[in-house]
């Protein structure tokens, strides 16, 4: 019996490999950050209490971009799938700043682990296997399909 796998999660779930695998953080000072970068920041705790809901992971990081250094402050923009905030913290509350940078080297990585694994999917899901069906003459050469691709639901 062919085994079914729903398409939408198995895109998404590529795609959550593809964005987290492709880029690293390594640690910044505000000085070396261009406008609109991405940023992680570790913040005094009063301050994330108020952030929560920008929080990444169980470190408490607030993930956003960098606006621009004001003073002995500096602006970032936190954000969320469904809103964002803009945020003027002073220096000393940051505890730790990290930037994002793309990783060429994980890009490929996982670039070629993407499409070797669609070329297997397509060798076993194509090609097929021999079935254990007894009721197909000995001498048929009948292949069935490994994987069948379903329409999600709505």
């Amino acid at each position: 019996m062919p085994c079914s796998l729903p398409l939408p999660p198995v895109v998404a779930f590529v795609a959550t490999l593809a964005a987290a695998g492709c880029a690293t953080y390594r640690p910044a000072v505000v000085e070396d950050l261009s406008p609109s970068q991405r940023v992680r920041v570790r913040v005094e705790p009063e301050i994330l209490a108020d952030l929560v809901a920008f929080a990444e992971g169980a470190q408490g990081q607030l993930g956003g971009r960098f606006i621009a250094v004001r003073g002995d402050s500096v602006a970032f923009r936190f954000e969320t799938p469904s809103s964002y905030r803009q945020v003027v913290l002073h220096q000393s509350a940051i505890l730790g700043l990290e930037q994002r940078e793309s990783s060429p080297a994980r890009s490929i990585a996982f670039s070629a682990a993407v499409v070797g694994g669609v070329g297997i999917l397509a060798y076993l899901g194509f090609e097929g296997r021999e079935s254990g069906d007894d009721s197909l003459p000995p001498d048929s050469e009948a292949l069935v399909p490994l994987f069948v691709f379903t329409a999600w639901p709505r």
